[in-house]
């Protein structure tokens, strides 16, 4: 990291995949489920600076993919997210253009998901469509390190989803959606991260190192 404060930016990103009732229970093992695959992304780019000023975000439906072809979404899932099969159809992409697009966003930057999204989404998504997996492993860092490192138990960390990271801390989330859409539980982990530095409770450096 040679840039300063004033130019560095980061990423605090967030997606959602294919699930089905009892889906997470099975490890997405039954017989008629389909892999994790990625079905909407949405982040944050911001300069790392006390304030985490936006410069660019994302959100974006990705039709749930395998080998090119469509995953019929689940009730349980437009459910679960409060994702309508009509903004599926007039917005979504496919899963190859998904992971392009998701890639351009992130760049080289240092990216951070709860419990790394890359592996539970993106990996998945890419070896179910014949894709490199564009994003590198030390890219890719683990937001709930943050909290451990500003003082929170690993047992109320694990706990926690990073749509509900906000409200554990307390604080409001300035978005129209709710947990389990992409865009804003990436929200709820920047709000929680500006939080955190505006406190003391974790400075820039531990962020990046």
């Amino acid at each position: 990291m040679t840039q300063n404060d004033q130019t560095q930016t980061i990423v605090i990103w967030d997606t959602e995949y294919w699930t089905d009732k009892g889906a997470m229970q099975r490890r997405w093992g039954g017989l008629h489920d389909s892999p994790p695959v990625l079905c909407q992304i949405g982040g944050y780019k911001v300069r790392l600076n006390k304030t985490l000023d936006v410069v660019a975000e994302i959100n974006q439906l990705v039709w749930p993919q395998v080998q090119g072809r469509t995953v019929a979404l689940t009730d349980f899932f437009h459910e679960l997210t409060g994702l309508s099969a009509q903004q599926f159809e007039e917005t979504a992409v496919d899963a190859v253009t998904g992971i392009k697009m998701l890639h351009d966003f992130i760049g080289d930057d240092l990216c951070f998901s709860y419990g790394r999204d890359v592996f539970s989404t993106v990996l998945p998504t890419c070896f179910a469509n014949d894709i490199d997996v564009p994003l590198h492993y030390n890219q890719c860092k683990d937001y709930r390190h943050l909290l451990v490192k500003a003082g929170y138990a690993e047992a109320e960390v694990v706990a926690l989803t990073s749509g509900k990271v906000a409200d554990f801390l307390s604080l409001e989330v300035p978005h129209t959606r709710a947990v389990h859409d992409a865009q804003y539980d990436a929200m709820s982990l920047l709000v929680s991260l500006r939080h955190l530095l505006e406190t003391g409770k974790l400075t820039l450096q531990q962020i990046i190192k």
